[in-house]
Formats: C-alpha cells, structure tokens, sequence
C-alpha cells in the first residue's frame, strides 16, 4: 500500500490520534532507514564485485559439498602430512588449503582419527601398486638381489617413503590408528610373499629388516644405505628356508642339524 494512503487513514481516525500520528512518524522513519540500509548493502555488493574481477590474487569462493570429492580432500590431507607432520593435519588445516568451509571436510570425515587413517590406507594402497609394478617389471635374479634392488629403488627412486613411514611412526601413539598402520606390515609381507614365494616366516624377517633400514634413515636424517653387499647378503640369510638356515648354523655328523632338534 502507498505510504500517503497509509498515512491518510490513519490521519482520518478519531481515536488516540496521537499514538496514531507516532506510528506513522516511526513508520516513515523506518522507511527512510530501509531504504538507506538497502542503498549501502546494493554499493558494497558492487565494489566487492569489481574487487572481485580487478584482484587476481582474491580467495576463490567457497565451493559447496558436491563439488568435492573424498579425493582432493586426502590429496591435501596427504600433502599436509609430508610438509609438516601428522599433528599439522586437522580439518581447519585442510579446508584453509582448499578454500573451503571446515563442515565440508568434517561432512566426509567425522573424527581426526578417521581422516587419518583414511590417509593411511590410501598410503598402503598406493604403494602396494607400485612396488607389485616393479615387481612385475623386475628381472629373474636371485631372491637376495630382487630385494636389494627393491630397497634401493625405495630409499633412490621414492624418496618420500621417509615421509610415508612417519606417518605410520606417529600412528603408534594413536591407539585407534595402530590397526590401519598395521595393515602396512600385512601388505609387504603379502607382497613378498605372492612374487618371490616366501615362507610367512622369512616374509615376515625381511618385513622386519627393511622397516629397519628405515627406521634407521629416518633417526639420521638422511636417505643412505649401508653396503649393497651387506644388505645383499643379510636378505640371503633371511630369504632361506628354515631347514637351510640351521643346516648353516648347527651342522652335525649325522647331516642333520641341531636346530632341527627343537621342531
């Protein structure tokens, strides 16, 4: 309705004729401040706007939850995690890298606990792919040569598994991530075990003894490796069978082995 026709009903009303003529005063003062508050919120939106399109450097706009994937978000979890540790790694901390609201993140992730560990498995995925390609891709060599070039093509070739293991490091003071980081040891020894056809046991040695090549590297702080044929020999001795390995150490006249006794 017109503000004048308003006004003259209102005027045309014999009872309380002054409360009436305050609420049409505060009526039109509100009017006016409507009409002001529209007018600032119209020119800001403009300038935002020109901002908008003159500053290449502006934050792109949030983008809703369809528009991201689980993918992106453990891509920049994972990136995260290699730049400045585990404890980095929050939802805030991804969604500022992203541009997007933390909700997003914590929509597909509800706990720490479960995007980290998402990180993890994604990890073990990854490099059961790779080290089964380069397995498949690796020569007929003796089973001690196979595996020292496999921990060289790690340490040389893949130099961020320094950063793979410190994420599984850190998961040990994590209870709930300690079965996740365990599927790490799980995943080697099955691949040892499918392409060079190790006994559980001596899948599980070489496991061990490269986790502690590791390990090593990382306490230094640094990527080197002791002697290849150090290296090479220690996986000779870990790749035998068991019967060989105490024929080896306990040998005696009968051609049977002392070792042999206690199984």
């Amino acid at each position: 309705m017109p503000f004048f026709l308003l006004n003259d009903i209102l005027l045309s009303t014999d009872m309380r004729g002054r409360r009436v003529s305050e609420i049409t005063r505060r009526y039109h003062s509100l009017c006016q401040w409507g009409n002001l508050l529209y007018d600032l919120t119209h020119g800001v939106l403009q300038e935002c706007n020109m901002f908008n399109l003159n500053n290449s450097r502006i934050k792109k706009p949030l983008r809703s939850r369809s528009e991201m994937t689980i993918e992106e978000i453990l891509n920049n979890a994972t990136w995260i995690i290699h730049d400045q540790g585990l404890s980095a790694c929050t939802h805030r901390a991804i969604a500022d890298s992203m541009d997007i609201s933390p909700g997003t993140i914590t929509y597909h992730f509800k706990t720490l606990d479960h995007l980290h560990s998402a990180v993890i498995l994604r990890s073990i995925s990854d490099f059961i792919k790779n080290a089964s390609q380069w397995f498949h891709n690796s020569p007929p060599l003796k089973k001690e040569t196979i595996l020292t070039d496999f921990i060289f093509w790690l340490f040389h070739q893949n130099p961020s598994i320094i950063k793979e293991y410190e994420i599984f490091l850190a998961a040990i003071s994590r209870p709930r991530l300690r079965t996740t980081a365990r599927q790490l040891i799980m995943a080697n020894k099955a691949i040892f075990e499918e392409h060079l056809k190790l006994t559980p046991s001596s899948a599980d040695a070489v496991v061990a003894f490269i986790d502690s090549l590791v390990l090593q590297s990382i306490i230094k702080g640094n990527q080197s490796l002791p002697d290849r044929q150090w290296i090479e020999a220690t996986f000779r001795s870990l790749a035998k069978e068991r019967a060989e390995v105490a024929s080896d150490l306990c040998p005696i006249s009968d051609g049977k082995s002392l070792w042999n006794n206690f199984f």
